[in-house]
């Protein structure tokens, strides 16, 4: 669809040649694989929990060799398969040398998934607070799934030396009764589960865009996820952030957006704000601001 497709755009504006990816299921990923075949993205390498559509079709279409992987280099890495078509999936893996099945412990372990340079998880969630917890498994009393390798997958691929974990999902969803409602929400609803932490979260997309929650203030992540909801909850997420201590209420907190980085010691040994570059022109002193 139209709204998967505009999600895989935004991942792919953050993955290169070599990347080794991990994809969940659904209707995201899919679009995801479509998206790197037609981009054309090569000496790709595969490390996943589940084997899928879109994985096999990648293989197929020459855009996964496994060539740079430090680890289990030219081996496409599953523990189980997901197949649409039972006998496409049995002649796809019938002596295929280039498949290594290994145990869930092998695959969605912290320590083998932070030796793969440029490990590349994407997977979807349920629900995202605005302090960046995310619901994948038990949402409302209402158990959907098991979390599978979400958490893992999630927390550990940032790990790796470029790599990039993402979560991602359709900006709302339709209740039973046909109400839309937004993913993204100032609190989760009680009986939820957090599958993710916050403060392991980094790479969030949905259809209005991609941010990177990695490192930043309390405000900062209530903006960054406000600005890639849906238009029409914007305003009622804002209010539900100020009415919930997660934007300023009276005063004014500069946000530093996509420049911003982590200061050098030498940069905040005199308790001084580090971010020079993006501060030009503020008064310090007299505490006026210069941010956007």
């Amino acid at each position: 669809g139209d709204v998967e497709n505009k999600i895989a755009a935004h991942i792919l504006s953050i993955m290169q040649d070599g990347d080794c990816i991990q994809l969940g299921i659904g209707r995201t990923p899919t679009a995801v694989a479509q998206a790197i075949s037609k981009a054309g993205l090569k000496h790709l390498g595969v490390h996943t929990e589940m084997l899928q559509e879109g994985l096999m079709s990648l293989i197929e279409a020459g855009c996964v060799d496994n060539s740079l992987k430090p680890i289990d280099n030219k081996k496409t890495v599953w523990t189980f398969a997901f197949p649409l078509n039972w006998k496409r999936y049995y002649d796809f893996v019938h002596h295929n040398h280039s498949l290594a099945v290994y145990d869930v412990n092998y695959t969605n372990n912290i320590y083998v998934l932070s030796r793969i340079d440029n490990m590349v998880g994407i997977d979807n969630f349920l629900a995202i607070d605005l302090q960046g917890q995310l619901c994948c498994g038990h949402y409302a009393g209402h158990p959907i799934s098991g979390t599978g390798g979400f958490f893992q997958f999630i927390s550990f691929c940032g790990l790796s030396k470029g790599g990039r974990a993402i979560a991602t999902a359709t900006s709302t969803r339709a209740l039973e009764d046909g109400t839309v409602v937004s993913r993204i929400m100032p609190e989760l609803p009680g009986n939820s589960t957090v599958d993710v932490p916050g403060q392991l979260v980094s790479w969030v997309a949905t259809e209005y865009g991609i941010v990177n929650l990695w490192g930043l203030s309390s405000y900062e992540r209530a903006e960054a996820l406000i600005s890639i909801a849906h238009p029409d909850f914007r305003e009622e997420l804002e209010k539900g952030a100020r009415k919930g201590n997660l934007l300023p209420k009276k005063f004014p907190v500069p946000m530093i957006g996509q420049g911003r980085r982590y200061p050098q010691y030498k940069e905040r040994r005199d308790f001084k704000i580090p971010y020079t570059s993006l501060w030009q022109g503020c008064d310090y002193e007299n505490d006026v601001w210069c941010g956007k």
